[in-house]
Parts: structure tokens; C-alpha cells; sequence
């Protein structure tokens, strides 16, 4: 038996049938409570029609429906400019700054934000 520890959810063009956004979350150890969304992106050409509204509108449904308490996610703003502002309009806040490091020194700060549900 498997034991489910996240899902994608994305959306289809109607005309085309191509995938133009997607949200990938599991459920963040230690804390079962949480669950953390991991990668959320949008085509260039479908974005500001909003379709991630939606999606985290879906995933913000399922995640109380099963009984989570609060969503994650991190971004990096140098490189996802436009992240920080979505998620403050969708009332997540800052609960962390990690300077960047050796590894990722070309994606920046990393931001963490939190939702509570």
C-alpha cells in the first residue's frame, strides 16, 4: 500500500489540450500538518489570466478538506519576481530569509512563506 504524500493539480488549454500551469505539494516533515507546496509555474503566455489563482484556490480547498493547518512555500525574488506579490495577495506571509549560498549564489534570498488554513 502507498501512502499519498502529495499531488500535482495543473490546468489545460481548451483549445490545445496543453498543460499551461501546474502545482506540485507534499506533505513537509516533521510536521504532518503542513503541507508545502514545491513547484508552481505557469507558461509565459497564460500568465496574468489567472489560472495560479485558481489553482492554489484548488489546492488551498483540498489541503483543509484533508485536514491540514497550514501551507509552505519558498520562492527566490531575484529570480521569480512577480512570486512574492502573488502570494502576499493570497494572505501567505514571510516566516523566513535564507541568504543565499554557495550552491544556489545565482538564485538569491530565499523566501519562505507560510499560510495558515
Amino acid at each position: 500500500m502507498t501512502e499519498k504524500n502529495g499531488e500535482i493539480i495543473y490546468h489545460k488549454d481548451s483549445c490545445s489540450d496543453e498543460i499551461t500551469a501546474l502545482v506540485v505539494t507534499f506533505r513537509r516533515s516533521p510536521d504532518p500538518s503542513q503541507l508545502h507546496i514545491w513547484i508552481a509555474g505557469c507558461k509565459s503566455a497564460h500568465r496574468r489570466k489567472g489560472i495560479m489563482n485558481k489553482l492554489f484556490e484548488e489546492i488551498e480547498r483540498r489541503a483543509v478538506t484533508q485536514g491540514y493547518v497550514m501551507l509552505t512555500v519558498n520562492t527566490y525574488p531575484e529570480k521569480f519576481a512577480n512570486m512574492p506579490s502573488f502570494l502576499n495577495s493570497r494572505d501567505y506571509k514571510v516566516i523566513s530569509t535564507t541568504p543565499a549560498t554557495d550552491s544556489h549564489d545565482d538564485l538569491g534570498v530565499k523566501l519562505g512563506y507560510a499560510k495558515s488554513l
